[in-house]
This record gives C-alpha cells, structure tokens and sequence, in this order.
C-alpha cells in the first residue's frame, strides 16, 4: 500500500491525475483502517491536488476539509510539507482569508512538530499581498461597474436605434399600406364607372325593346285595321259583282283572302319595323298564303274543267 501512495505521488508529478486519485484513493481506505494519519494527511493531499488541477473545486474543497480534519493528528510531517504549501497556497488563490487564519493559526499551534517557520514569516508579507490583491479586485470591480455601464449606454444606443429602424419601418409600412388603399380605390372607382356604363346600356336595351314592342303592337294594329280594310273593300266587290255566280264568288273570296294576306305581308316586310326573326316568321307565313293560294286555285280550275 505504501508503494501505492508512492506511485501516486509520482502519477501526481508526471500530471497523470485520474490515475493519481485512484491509487490515492485505494491506499486511503487501507491508511483509514490502519489509522495511519500521517499516510491519510498525504493521501487526501495527492487527491486534492490532482482534482484541483482538473479545475474541480468542489472535490479540491471535500478532500483538503478532510485533510484539515485530521492535521493536529500527523507528528511526522516533514516529508509531507508539499501538502501544507499547497493547502496554504490554494486558501490564498481562492480568496479564503478566514480558513488561510485558521490554518495559519493551527500551524503555529504545532509548530513544534512542523517546520513552519517559512509559513509564518510569509504570513503578514501574504497579509498585505492579499490586501493589495483587495484593492486590486476593488478596482477590477470599479472597472467592471465602468464597463458594466458603458454597456448599458451602449445597449441604449442599440434600442435607440433598433426604435427608430422600427419606426423607420412603420412608416414605410404604413406608406406601403396608404398607396395599397389608395390605387384600390382607384380600382374601385373604375369598376363603379364600368358599372354604371353597363347599367346604363342595360336601359337603352331596357328602352330599345320597350320601343321594338310598342312598334310590334301597332304593327298588329295596322295589320287589324289592314285587314278590315280588306274585309271592307271585299264587301264591296261583293256589291259591284253579285251578277257573279255564287260559285265564283266563293271561289274569288277565297283566292282573295290568301293573296290579301301575302300582300299585306309583302308591305310589311318591306317596312323597317321588323327584326330578322320576325322576318323569318313572315316569310313563312307568306310561303303558307302562297300554298294555300295554289290549292285554292288548282280546285278552281279543276271545278272549271
């Protein structure tokens, strides 16, 4: 176990530290059985080194109380002196006046069983190093209180201008929406204008159509009073030639009527009241007349024969 302890003081050396602690940390538990305070105080010395050069201060911190715990107990410690340097050195790196005392203290308690001599003549000279090293961390601190500062100003500034690239923005945005609403708007009083064009020429159609009926209607009326006329005039044939027979009559009244009608139609297609459909309609009606006219006459002619 002692040639343990020996190689992890040496793993220790050669910076070897996870290997260190677990030899360290093998040969603690048989030291702690054997009360071996002296081989214990080492031990817990290479464990705390080795975690301190890992950057673990909470493990450095756990094993130098335990180291502390049992210091008044080690008689032979002249061989162990690396591990006092290093507990008073790192109490002074870690800014722990009050345990760099109370160790101090302790040392000069035992200082007839340990070469302390170095320690206390250090002590008032690290006294005041610690003082100028106060100091020098109240100025560090001022400073950081200057820069602290300087960094507000600066992230005023920043926000400042971040507010006014914001409002830069809003500004444009709200351009943006204005020329949006304006050229809609534009837009919308060019469909109302196209809307009232269309309902515009809706009521000339509207009035056109109305007119086209009107023209229909006494187109119709014409045509009533065309055909009394007709009767009229018939009748009156009818008077001028009743020395005709009875039969002739018939037969000239009914080829009469066919051809009244066709040329009733005649002088209304060639009037301008009529649209193409109409006209198509009439000239049916005129092929209808004609048809009837030749049967009228072929049984005439064959009553005549």
């Amino acid at each position: 176990h002692n040639a343990k302890g020996n190689l992890s003081q040496f793993l220790l050396e050669e910076s070897k530290y996870d290997s260190a602690i677990l030899l360290a940390k093998e040969d603690l538990k048989y030291s702690i059985k054997q009360r071996n305070y002296s081989s214990q105080y080492g031990l817990l010395g290479i464990i705390a080194i080795s975690y301190y050069e890992q950057q673990n201060l909470d493990s450095t911190q756990v094993y130098l109380n335990r180291a502390l715990s049992i210091v008044n107990k080690v008689y032979d410690r002249g061989h162990l002196q690396f591990v006092t340097d290093f507990i008073y050195d790192y109490f002074l790196k870690t800014n722990q006046p009050v345990k760099l005392n109370q160790f101090a203290k302790r040392l000069d308690y035992i200082h007839d069983s340990l070469t302390n001599v170095r320690v206390k003549s250090d002590f008032d000279l690290n006294r005041s190093q610690f003082e100028l090293e106060n100091a020098q961390k109240q100025i560090d601190q001022l400073k950081k209180i200057n820069q602290l500062q300087n960094d507000k100003a600066l992230a005023t500034k920043r926000f400042n201008i971040i507010l006014v690239m914001g409002i830069i923005l809003s500004m444009t945005l709200l351009i943006i929406i204005f020329r949006y609403l304006r050229i809609n708007k534009r837009k919308n009083e060019l469909l109302k204008n196209k809307n009232a064009q269309i309902t515009t020429q809706n009521e000339k159609l509207i009035s056109q159509k109305d007119s086209i009926q009107r023209q229909s209607e006494r187109i119709l009326e014409l045509n009533h009073l065309l055909e009394q006329k007709m009767d009229e005039t018939t009748k009156e044939l009818v008077i001028k030639n009743k020395k005709l027979s009875d039969y002739a009559y018939h037969n000239s009244h009914n080829i009469r009527g066919p051809l009244a009608r066709i040329l009733g139609l005649i002088s209304l297609w060639e009037s301008d009241y009529l649209n193409q459909d109409e006209k198509e309609e009439m000239l049916e009606e005129v092929k209808h007349s004609a048809l009837e006219l030749d049967e009228i006459v072929k049984e005439l002619n064959r009553k005549l024969e």
